[in-house]
């Protein structure tokens, strides 16, 4: 099987969604589908802008490169301290924070759970 209709068909796994249904969503022949699985060919151009938006990828991805990560925090210097962070089991709470959320804010509640660790004799 070629590299676009795997990445298609891993893609539905993931999203926990059957080829039929994306197929009806998409208002695309079943045949035609079948045609690229048995035939071993990638859909062609104008199918894979609607498949990679139905799945949530991008048609790069399907085609075989990589897919895009997006960045959970906005802010450079809030997503080196939360990478710091996230080595530490005991403040992990941190990463429940909004993704806009600045430096400084970040530093406050680490600064009150180091307060609160103390308050209770947990260092």
């Amino acid at each position: 099987m070629n590299l676009t209709l795997s990445r298609i068909q891993q893609s539905l796994a993931v999203k926990g969604v059957k080829a039929a249904q994306m197929l009806r969503d998409l208002n695309i022949k079943q045949s035609t589908y079948y045609t690229w699985v048995h035939e071993d060919r990638p859909p062609a151009t104008d199918y894979l802008l609607p498949i990679a938006q139905y799945l949530g990828v991008s048609t790069d991805y399907l085609l075989g490169g990589e897919e895009a990560k997006e960045e959970y925090y906005l802010d450079p210097e809030a997503r080196k301290m939360a990478n710091a962070l996230n080595k530490n089991p005991g403040q992990r709470v941190l990463f429940d924070a909004a993704k806009d959320l600045p430096p400084e804010d970040i530093l406050k509640v680490l600064d009150f759970i180091q307060q609160q660790n103390k308050k209770e004799g947990r260092d």
